[in-house]
């Protein structure tokens, strides 16, 4: 240790000439020395108490309700953020929500269940919002990203408008829409995902042949991971096209725009459609 010794004599000595905070330095110079410490000491006084939650406002929320009798879907909208959907308990619907306010005197996000068109109903809603909920989530006064536990078996249709959207593993049929958030999706049920701008991700999980997708965007790139067994595809873009099954059939339409299809070209079972925007295609192997 008396190499330690010296080195730390010798880092205190140059702090002393600096005329910094010894109970800041001293924790430093024996980590640098003893290579013991993942990450420096923060500037903080001692007597703050004030946490970093607390001085960036985020606040987190749990809550499980029973699904009504005899309801099979459910609508879950979170304009404020991004939306992660996951499997959960028979008859249940659970949700985990971290909230963020850019103001802590503006009004608190509040998670809204209830019924609409037949499905149950989850909401985030913020007092006095801006009727425009496209806006960037500060201009909104808040961001709210939402974590759902779905029971299996219930369809379920999620919208978001800035914030992405994601589910993995899933077996229900999925309806997801967002303006420019991301879709990633990952199931064995049937999907429908559209955005405006966002890029969208499929992937197959299982064997089932006559899955349908529908995957629509504007200007997102579209990746989808479809099983080698795929009934029939169609794919098209004005932007590129790219797919690793050998079996596939390319062209190009009049106005310069590219095509791919596998199967029969009538009620084909997975279709993925972008106006500008790239598409990849790629066989899982069984």
């Amino acid at each position: 240790m008396p190499e330690h010794s010296d080195a730390i004599v010798g880092v205190m000595a140059r702090v002393g000439a600096l005329g910094l905070n010894i109970r800041f330095m001293l924790p430093l110079a024996l980590c640098l020395v003893l290579g013991g410490c993942a990450r420096a000491p923060a500037l903080r006084d001692a007597a703050d108490p004030v946490s970093l939650l607390d001085e960036v406002r985020i606040e987190r929320e749990d809550h499980q309700w029973a699904v009504p009798a005899g309801r099979r879907c459910v609508v879950i909208e979170n304009p404020f953020g991004d939306l992660h959907l996951r499997a959960g308990k028979e008859g249940s619907i659970a949700y985990h929500a971290v909230m963020q306010r850019i103001e802590a005197a503006l009004p608190r996000p509040v998670v809204v269940m209830g019924e609409a068109h037949g499905c149950a109903s989850m909401q985030v809603h913020i007092d006095g919002q801006h009727p425009d909920t496209r806006q960037r989530w500060n201009v909104r006064r808040a961001r709210v990203d939402l974590a759902v536990a779905v029971p299996p078996g219930v369809a379920v249709e999620v919208r978001s408008d800035v914030g992405s959207i994601d589910a993995k593993k899933l077996d229900n049929a999925i309806r997801a829409y967002t303006v420019t958030g991301d879709i990633q999706l990952s199931g064995s049920g049937d999907v429908v995902a559209q955005s405006i701008s966002g890029s969208i991700v499929l992937t197959a999980r299982g064997q089932r042949p006559d899955r349908r997708w529908q995957a629509t965007t504007v200007s997102g790139v579209i990746r989808a991971f479809v099983e080698a067994q795929v009934a029939s595809l169609a794919a098209s873009t004005c932007g590129d096209v790219r797919t690793t099954f050998a079996t596939a059939v390319n062209g190009t339409t009049q106005d310069g725009c590219h095509v791919s299809h596998l199967g029969r070209t009538e009620a084909v079972d997975v279709v993925l459609q972008s106006e500008h925007g790239d598409i990849e295609i790629y066989r899982l192997e069984p």
